[in-house]
């Protein structure tokens, strides 16, 4: 009888196994990874929520990360460019602000936007994902309008950082070309004293910006700066623009 009963205990612990009641569930979640600033995905990182209600950037990824790609070669040889950069599939931001908070501000050498003597008028807005720079004709100091923000538009350029930070002395971003003409907009208007404007981006490549006093670093362009660039991408970006132009 002993014989048959250990017999019957072994075929159990054989037929019902780990989480099967017969032991342990080890059952694994995955996590999605996430990209700053954004650039940062859309799909820049790989899910954020989107806050209309916050003076920062907002960056919201949709889909699956992309193959993580290494640096080229020619980056700078120190720890931080040892980091392969994981795309988001896509990275979408928001620059929005709230009344009485910080928006679009003057940017003009003079310090000021209230006059068309200057050669231009130009605002800029920064959060932790963004950076916006929008520079206009200096007729736009005559009026504000949504027919005169329209008719004077000259160019914007733009900074958008993608997550990780991999350290707190370094960030991933791409940088815009200045582009130019309302055409670059898929919507643009001027009221209420809010200008509101989308727009997409596709990113091919991203540099990480890194401060060190490693002697690579020391010795470049800017001391205390030097980068690696990591290529091969395609990052679909949108920019959603709510912000008040301040004074």
């Amino acid at each position: 009888m002993k014989q048959i009963s250990l017999m019957m205990c072994m075929l159990c612990g054989i037929a019902c196994g780990p989480g099967k009641g017969g032991g342990d569930d080890t059952s694994e979640s995955g996590e999605s990874s996430s990209g700053s600033t954004g650039a940062s995905s859309s799909g820049a990182p790989t899910t954020g929520s989107e806050t209309t209600d916050a003076p920062t950037g907002s960056p919201e990824t949709e889909g699956e990360p992309e193959v993580c790609v290494p640096p080229i070669p020619g980056s700078a040889e120190v720890s931080e460019c040892e980091i392969d950069f994981c795309p988001p599939a896509s990275w979408h931001v928001v620059a929005h602000n709230e009344e009485g908070t910080p928006g679009l501000k003057c940017d003009n050498w003079s310090g000021s936007c209230d006059s068309n003597t200057s050669d231009y008028q130009a605002y800029m807005f920064e959060s932790e994902d963004l950076v916006i720079y929008l520079s206009f004709e200096p007729q736009l100091a005559d009026e504000h309008s949504d027919a005169s923000f329209k008719a004077n538009f000259d160019y914007l350029w733009a900074e958008v950082r993608f997550p990780p930070d991999p350290s707190d002395h370094s960030e991933f971003y791409e940088q815009t070309d200045a582009m130019h003409g309302l055409e670059i907009f898929d919507s643009f208007t001027f009221e209420d004293g809010r200008l509101k404007a989308s727009l997409h981006l596709d990113v091919d490549s991203i540099v990480q910006r890194i401060a060190s006093d490693h002697p690579e670093c020391i010795s470049g362009d800017i001391s205390g700066e030097c980068s690696c660039t990591y290529t091969g991408l395609d990052i679909p970006v949108t920019i959603d623009i709510d912000l008040t132009v301040d004074p």
